[in-house]
């Protein structure tokens, strides 16, 4: 179980793309993870617009895992940086 006393931010970002890749690499290694999403006027994401504001800045997302785990989940992405 992952809680806010063992996990690590293994990514803070805007990119939904990122966030994906993320994600899909954690469950192909069956690596837990918590997720978050946050809009840009401070609410959780609901997919709600914001007038004036880049679609892709509205939101931030953020994925944990433990931090047992953060290294390899470094060591991964890096990996998977590589390839792509």
């Amino acid at each position: 179980m992952i809680t806010i006393f063992n996990r690590k931010a293994l990514y803070i970002g805007y990119s939904k793309e990122e966030r994906n890749k993320i994600i899909k690499l954690l469950a192909e290694h069956k690596i837990p993870y918590e997720e978050k999403g946050w809009d840009a006027r401070g609410g959780q994401a609901r997919g709600r617009g914001s007038f004036g504001q880049l679609s892709e800045y509205q939101t931030t997302y953020e994925i944990y895992v433990r931090a047992s785990d953060y290294e390899e989940c470094e060591f991964l992405m890096r990996q998977m940086g590589e390839t792509h």
